[in-house]
């Protein structure tokens, strides 16, 4: 009867490193979240926006293989200022400044802008990838 161990061993083995690529590619992912960055930056988790990894550097990608690059992930934030609305006191149209009320324009759309409506200071965060050669 032949012994099976060594064939078990190795496909143990290749499991184990599988398993333990799979784990380190999550970990990144975890660290990385929309709940890490919405906590940094503290903003809520809608605005942290991520663009898609890219897969040109990528090992198993056609042709297989080193590329010689990779991404370095980039992150950004960006300060949008609160809108606040009211009425013009003379003619009573609609007016909205996003610049604490220093200057205002029309909110009526009747000079053809868009009709905005208030909101408050929030932070949005950038998440994007920027390629780097390997030496």
């Amino acid at each position: 009867m032949a012994d099976n161990s060594s064939s078990l061993g190795f496909w143990g083995g290749l499991m184990f490193v599988l398993i333990g690529m799979w784990l380190w590619d999550a970990a990144d992912d975890i660290v990385h979240s929309r709940f890490r960055y919405s906590i940094e930056y503290t903003t809520d988790e809608a605005n942290v926006f991520y663009s898609p990894r890219p897969h040109d550097c990528a090992f198993w990608g056609a042709p297989i293989g080193k590329k010689w690059c990779h991404y370095d992930r980039t992150v950004e934030d960006h300060q949008v200022p609160a809108l606040i609305t009211s009425n013009d006191t003379d003619n009573h149209r609609p007016i909205w400044s996003d610049d604490g009320g220093k200057t205002w324009h029309w909110n009526d759309g009747l000079d053809g802008a868009a009709v905005f409506t208030p909101h408050p200071a929030e932070t949005h965060v950038y998440v994007g990838w920027t390629k780097a050669e390997d030496e």
